[in-house]
């Protein structure tokens, strides 16, 4: 018996637009109240988005730098632009 493997296949931009469907639909039906909830949501997200987009792989997500990934957020926010700058930690990819 033989067996298929399908080493470094790319996750297609549908599969994520329909991730991101069901994870916007377990949002809403969640209260506001019910933060831990809430927060794993939104962890699953923020994970899933810094891999797709990032193009990383299982524990590269790990050495996002959330501290930094914070500042970013608000600099984007106040400059209005249209992307976000995912700071890393250590050595990445050799470099």
């Amino acid at each position: 018996m033989s067996q298929d493997i399908r080493q470094d296949w790319a996750v297609p931009l549908g599969a994520m637009l329909g991730f991101f469907q069901v994870l916007e639909e377990e949002w809403v039906t969640f209260l506001e109240d019910d933060l831990p909830t809430r927060s794993r949501l939104a962890s699953i997200g923020a994970y899933s988005i810094i891999a797709f987009c990032g193009s990383f792989r299982g524990s590269e997500v790990l050495l996002t730098d959330l501290q930094g990934l914070r500042k970013q957020l608000e600099a984007t926010r106040a400059q209005q632009r249209d992307h976000v700058v995912i700071p890393l930690l250590g050595r990445f990819k050799g470099e």
